[in-house]
């Protein structure tokens, strides 16, 4: 159930870690807009790399550790209220590599 509460958290780190320097967390990159992040995350390559990601126990024990810091928190909301990036990860849930990730993390 551990795994199943970080997966959507996780993904969207994922997309807000696109502006982020992971060894300082106080260090955000605004340069990154919601939209240029559901570009992103609308190309082959970049979802490939979310379901290998979301596929590591490691990876999601880092991200929990990150996930408790509250500028993180905050910003992964800014971004995840665009349209553009709710549709987009709307999409991307629903392809099967994803739905595979899924079932394994709620198994």
């Amino acid at each position: 159930m551990k795994r199943f509460m970080i997966l959507i958290p996780t993904l969207l780190f994922l997309l807000v870690g696109c502006g982020m320097n992971m060894n300082n967390e106080d260090m955000m990159d605004s340069s990154l807009t919601p939209n240029m992040l559901a570009d992103m995350m609308n190309t082959p390559e970049m979802q490939e790399a979310m379901v290998d990601i979301m596929s590591s126990p490691e990876m999601q024990d880092t991200m929990i550790e990150t996930m408790k810091n509250p500028e993180v928190q905050r910003t992964m909301i800014e971004n995840m209220q665009s349209p553009e990036m709710k549709e987009v990860m709307i999409e991307f849930m629903q392809t099967p590599e994803m739905q595979q990730v899924l079932k394994e993390v709620i198994d």
